[in-house]
């Protein structure tokens, strides 16, 4: 972890087994946990006391954002281009995984693994055109797409809200909201069935 430097303090923080905690495994922090704590670690400059006020605000932050995401009825994935660091249950419910470790790889390969599709035309999604990788790369997006749930193969159609998260003037993650439309859109389309099959029944009655 070049991040936090040389020091006694970066040793220690390096060392602490970080995955029974919220803030979760060193490696999987958001960026911008790791930049306070290596401004802390800087020089070595920052007084034990400092370090430990700075830890306890990340690791806070860390929790009362879990909460948060965990109180909500969609999906929230949070993270970047190499995986997702940050997700709730319904997350992992609405996509068939276990653990947010298993979506933390790229999200490419991820998008693969649940055949992402455009919702319209049931086409493959090219990685940078994925809501996702989109946000990445600043832009606002909304995106109605099909995936493939994991373990039961079942294929789902979710709306896709996903955002750039900013510090500094810089994209540092990204954060999707998803929303599972699939029942929404089977009602859609038996109306739209219904509707038609009338008109075609009352076409064959007139004179």
């Amino acid at each position: 972890m070049h991040w936090l430097g040389n020091s006694e303090k970066g040793s220690r923080i390096s060392e602490f087994d970080w995955s029974t905690t919220p803030l979760g495994p060193l490696e999987n922090w958001p960026s911008g946990v790791k930049r306070e704590w290596a401004q802390s670690l800087r020089a070595d400059k920052v007084a034990p006391e400092q370090l430990q006020t700075s830890g306890e605000r990340s690791l806070n932050q860390a929790v009362e954002l879990r909460a948060v995401i965990e109180s909500l009825n969609d999906a929230i994935y949070i993270g970047g281009l190499n995986g997702i660091t940050l997700a709730n249950q319904v997350a992992l419910d609405q996509l068939g995984y276990r653990s947010t470790e298993e979506l933390n790889r790229n999200i490419g390969a991820l998008a693969q693994e649940i055949d992402t599709r455009d919702a319209n035309t049931g086409e493959q999604i090219a990685l940078e055109r994925q809501p996702f990788a989109r946000a990445l790369g600043g832009e606002k997006v909304v995106q109605e797409v099909k995936v493939r749930h994991l373990r039961t193969g079942e294929e789902r159609i979710l709306r896709s809200a996903a955002a750039p998260v900013v510090m500094g003037g810089k994209v540092i993650a990204a954060v999707a909201i998803n929303t599972d439309i699939t029942d929404h859109k089977t009602a859609e389309q038996a109306l739209a069935a219904g509707g038609a099959g009338k008109i075609s029944l009352e076409a064959q009655r007139c004179p």
